[in-house]
């Protein structure tokens, strides 16, 4: 079995397409809402490089450097249209849900696969060291419930919502708010999981050699948050005392961190910083943080 690194991108130009009619624009977004999702059942993928070496059974590891992704999909090679110089994919949606929940960033991924990224990479020289990030490894598995234990955290996990309002619609933009925060985190080697106290539960906990950091998100329109600030900054000191209660008196105080959906308004900016806590927002190249501080 060969192993292979499919780029997408924003930039290419090209759409994700199926036999319904069902189509959308190639972004990791799209990737996510309407492939893994099977909204849009795209499996012909095209292969304008390396085609005649890739083989039934060969592993596809769905790359983005969007936003700085990385890996964000796994799946097999099942078929092959040499005509027009297309594979037929079969999706792993359990393992791809795995990797959104811990991601293997493109921070991580470049310097074990240098340019040109375009599809498809061979991944021979560089198959070993990734297969040691992949949170399906069963050593990286072990490493990881070892780390997170210390603090009594659990893995993050993903589920699919079936349906399209509510409770659940709610959840999957909370949880997009999240997806930035874990790559960062991921990249600066940080183990992630998260935290139940009771029925209170901390959005993500970030451990690494003692460093621990705790994060609230919290959905707002651009401009606005200081009702969201408020309760956020409650949690996250709630959150910090509990965890306190469990840790030496010698441990590091946790590092606040309030990732929002948009940037927020200055005032809410500066009076967060004020508290020591960190401020985020998403943008098209990644996280955006107040005044550049960032987690250490």
């Amino acid at each position: 079995m060969n192993s292979w690194l499919y780029p997408i991108s924003k930039k290419s130009g090209y759409r994700f397409e199926d036999e319904q009619g069902h189509s959308s624009d190639t972004s990791y977004e799209s990737f996510r809402d309407f492939v893994v999702t099977g909204r849009i059942k795209d499996r012909t993928w095209g292969v304008y490089r390396n085609y005649d070496k890739v083989e039934l059974g060969d592993e596809i590891f769905i790359y983005t450097g969007d936003g700085n992704h990385g890996i964000v999909g796994y799946a097999k090679v099942i078929g092959k249209r040499d005509k027009v110089r297309q594979v037929i994919l079969r999706l792993d949606t359990p393992k791809t849900h795995r990797l959104r929940a811990d991601p293997v960033p493109a921070q991580i991924v470049r310097p074990l696969i240098p340019p040109p990224r375009a599809s498809v990479v061979d991944l021979t020289s560089s198959i070993r060291e990734l297969r040691k990030l992949l949170p399906w490894n069963p050593v990286y598995q072990a490493q990881t419930k070892t780390t997170l234990s210390a603090l009594k955290l659990k893995r993050v996990t993903f589920i699919v919502a079936k349906n399209k309002g509510g409770v659940r619609r709610k959840w999957l933009k909370h949880d997009s708010i999240l997806e930035p925060v874990r790559m960062y985190l991921k990249a600066k080697d940080y183990e992630i999981g998260v935290r139940s106290f009771g029925r209170l539960r901390a959005d993500l906990v970030g451990l690494r050699h003692g460093d621990v950091v705790i994060v609230e998100a919290k959905m707002i329109e651009r401009g606005a948050g200081r009702l969201e600030a408020r309760e956020g900054l409650g949690q996250l000191l709630e959150y910090s005392w509990l965890l306190g209660q469990e840790r030496s008196a010698s441990a590091r105080k946790p590092t606040l961190w309030l990732a929002f959906s948009a940037k927020p308004n200055p005032d809410v900016s500066e009076f967060l910083a004020s508290q020591n806590v960190l401020v985020s927002w998403p943008s098209s190249v990644g996280l955006r943080f107040l005044n550049s501080r960032e987690p250490a």
